[in-house]
């Protein structure tokens, strides 16, 4: 068997393994505590071979995933079925009500949320601004396919009528480049159809995981792609700086103060701790995390930020803006396909001049 196989089954086999383990305790009615030995025997194991068996980072969500989503509710409700058969009730009625409350979790997260895109609106009053604009913001969609959902978010672009969209990066994301090139030569196509163009442009990044060419994707469309990083001014006040998407790793960054409302857009949002001179930074790269717990916030970021500022709009003490995107699609490969409490989005930033905005929502 070759090592690919290996790693591909071998986890599985250690979980199939670890299930039965843990419904043989489920099922010791007369055992104390036999519920909290299987969930550590099945969750304990299960954790401890996805550590020993990954190929990486992602490729241990992904095991995790497995786990969690897959073997652990076919654990419990198993285990519930059977307690009901020896009417053991109380036991019983618990696993499968957690079996039932995984299942909601999954659904929300693997089927709703994924596909649930969102509109998130900021409105900024700044003295520099003379006259109104509306930008449109999108990141990380990272498509695998194109689809429905890749057609809900370029045409929610569109809709939403900027007078300039900002696009940073991370667009495809596959295993192979047959693959990707699938998909820009199929988003081409739908930019072109729905003709998606702004006033004073559509601009395009390249993010992290975006090969070449992946300018294919923008060609014979009116958006323009940008290499290396370039600072445009526009009437109305405004300045837009764009990076190179190595140096939006760079936290000691160094852009100099440019004459109007500097926006600075990066696809990472790390630039933001160097010495960028600007109003409002605009970065992707984090998904906001894409799993968010209730009071922990995200699980994991790939940001060298705080974790509070990995998802929305933070304000430094010397006035600067950051706002950085959930992203519009999520993580491919050998991630799961999974967002909870985290939908993608767009976003929509009203820039008006000072006295005519209300706080940021």
């Amino acid at each position: 068997m070759s090592e690919i196989s290996y790693l591909t089954l071998a986890p599985h086999g250690a979980f199939l393994a670890l299930s039965l383990l843990a419904l043989f305790f489920i099922t010791r009615a007369q055992m104390r505590f036999s519920l909290i030995i299987a969930t550590a025997i099945l969750l304990g194991g299960g954790t401890f071979a996805s550590i020993r068996l990954n190929e990486g980072a992602f490729h241990l969500m992904r095991l995790l995933a497995w786990l969690g989503f897959a073997y652990l509710p076919v654990t419990t409700l198993a285990g519930g079925l059977l307690l009901l058969r020896s009417r053991v009730w109380a036991r019983a009625f618990a696993l499968l009500l957690l079996t039932a409350g995984i299942g909601a979790v999954a659904w929300q997260a693997f089927i709703v949320e994924p596909n649930q895109l969102t509109v998130r609106r900021l409105k900024i009053a700044s003295p520099k601004i003379r006259s109104k604009l509306r930008l449109a913001f999108m990141s990380d969609i990272q498509s695998d396919t194109f689809g429905e959902n890749e057609k809900r978010v370029w045409n929610a672009l569109a809709a939403e009528k900027p007078d300039l969209i900002l696009l940073g990066g991370d667009y495809t994301h596959d295993f192979t480049e047959e693959a990707r090139q699938k998909v820009r030569l199929a988003t081409r196509d739908h930019l072109r159809k729905i003709d998606l163009k702004a006033p004073l442009g559509v601009l395009a990044i390249r993010g992290n995981v975006d090969t070449l060419p992946w300018t294919e994707m923008f060609s014979g469309t009116r958006v323009e792609t940008v290499s290396g990083r370039t600072t445009l001014r526009f009437e109305g006040g405004l300045a837009v700086t764009l990076l190179e998407s190595e140096e939006s790793f760079n936290t000691k960054l160094k852009i100099p103060p440019v004459e109007g409302y500097h926006i600075v857009l990066g696809h990472s949002p790390d630039y933001a701790l160097g010495q960028v001179s600007a109003d409002l930074m605009l970065g992707g790269h984090t998904h906001g995390g894409q799993v968010r717990l209730p009071w922990l916030g995200p699980l994991v970021t790939s940001s060298k930020l705080p974790r509070h500022a990995c998802d929305g709009e933070s304000r430094f003490p010397d006035g600067r803006r950051l706002f950085v995107s959930r992203g519009a699609g999520l993580e491919r490969k050998q991630a799961p396909r999974i967002r909870f409490l985290c939908p993608p989005e767009i976003v929509v930033i009203d820039l008006v001049p000072a006295g005519s905005a209300g706080p940021a929502s």
